[in-house]
C-alpha cells in the first residue's frame, strides 16, 4: 500500500532496469524521474508532488453503481492526478 517514486540517477540514457523501476512506480500510483540530464528539473518536480495530497473516500452505501476502474481527474484546476489503480467491486 505505499506509493513509489523513483529518482533514478543512473548515468545513461537507459538502462537495463528502467523499464522495470517505471513500471513499480506507475503500478503504485507513483512517478518515474531519471536525474541523468536535468536532475535540477527532476528534484524539483518531485518535491511539488510531495508538497500535497488529498485522501479520497468513497461511501458504498451512495456511490453510483460502478463495476471497473475507478478514473480520476481535476476540474477547473491545472495540476496531475497520480494515484494507485483500484478496482470496484459491486457490494454484496
Amino acid at each position: 500500500r505505499a506509493t513509489v517514486f523513483v529518482l533514478d540517477v543512473t548515468q545513461a540514457d537507459f538502462h537495463t532496469l528502467e523499464t522495470s523501476i517505471r513500471g513499480v512506480a506507475e503500478d503504485t500510483g507513483g512517478t518515474y524521474g531519471s536525474a541523468f540530464l536535468f536532475p535540477e528539473r527532476v528534484v524539483s518536480q518531485l518535491r511539488q508532488q510531495l508538497s500535497g495530497h488529498y485522501v479520497i473516500a468513497i461511501d458504498r452505501g451512495t456511490a453510483p453503481d460502478v463495476h471497473g476502474r475507478l478514473r480520476l481527474a481535476l476540474r477547473d484546476i491545472r495540476g496531475e492526478v497520480n494515484f494507485r489503480p483500484v478496482r470496484l467491486n459491486p457490494l454484496r
